[in-house]
């Protein structure tokens, strides 16, 4: 069954998310804290395609870290506007003690609704970024860095002996698809058609925007169409992506 998200959940996330990964969150910088590198399948998700992906755990804990005051520093009477605006906007149904003069008894109550409604901002916010490639890519620098000072022990395999990801044997069809409909059919460089619909001999590669061989992962996130000319142009080498974008009214 299709799951539906209100996007507007995302916005304040997204931008969070945005200040964290080029260092600007509070002045510090909080990426590491963020990706659960040493969680016992980080570097399962780094090599193998999942739909729950590195930057929905990452989105999932900052959103965590930042409602942490609200739940814990002020009292929930105090606070109510916020955390009914703020459930109300992900879609929770609230019970019937979520009032202003019942909810401070319902402490505990309450506190559990949030990891939930941090899954669904999440999940808005991520419909956001990953349609923002100049994003996705110091996402993935971000990475880069995490995964280089790490010292656990990568499963052998999922890596090359120098490290590096290995290419994953196939890409499932759910993640061609998702990067097809984001990237609007179009080669993400020259933005010429690969849909085949307006040229049906036409063939889209699924590229790697850091390079598996520069530190890349298998994460959805580090996924863009490219023309077959484009791809066997950049090969191995990086190439910072843009935001271009063809305006909806001349697509085709």
């Amino acid at each position: 069954m299709k799951r539906f998200y209100n996007i507007q959940a995302g916005y304040d996330l997204a931008q969070r998310a945005v200040d964290a990964v080029y260092g600007v969150l509070q002045g510090f910088d909080y990426f590491e804290d963020f990706v659960d590198h040493q969680e016992a399948g980080f570097f399962e998700r780094v090599a193998a395609p999942q739909q729950h992906t590195l930057l929905h755990v990452f989105l999932e804990n900052l959103e965590v870290m930042s409602l942490e005051p609200s739940l814990y520093d002020i009292s929930h009477s105090e606070n109510f506007e916020f955390l009914e605006s703020y459930l109300r906007l992900a879609g929770v149904e609230l019970p019937d003690w979520f009032n202003i003069a019942e909810i401070d008894d319902h402490s505990a109550e309450v506190k559990a609704l949030f990891p939930q409604v941090a899954s669904i901002a999440a999940e808005s916010a991520f419909e956001i970024l990953f349609n923002d490639r100049e994003f996705l890519y110091e996402f993935q620098l971000r990475l880069r860095e995490v995964i280089e000072r790490d010292d656990t022990p990568h499963p052998a395999n999922y890596y090359e002996d120098n490290g590096r990801v290995k290419r994953a044997p196939y890409l499932p069809r759910w993640l061609e698809k998702a990067v097809f409909y984001r990237d609007r059919g179009k080669c993400q460089e020259c933005l010429k058609d690969v849909s085949g619909l307006v040229f049906h001999l036409n063939v889209f590669h699924m590229d790697h925007v850091l390079p598996l061989a520069d530190g890349g992962t298998n994460d959805p996130t580090n996924f863009q169409l490219l023309c077959e000319a484009c791809n066997l142009r950049k090969g191995r080498h990086s190439a910072r992506p843009t935001n271009r974008q063809v305006r909806f009214w001349e697509m085709g």
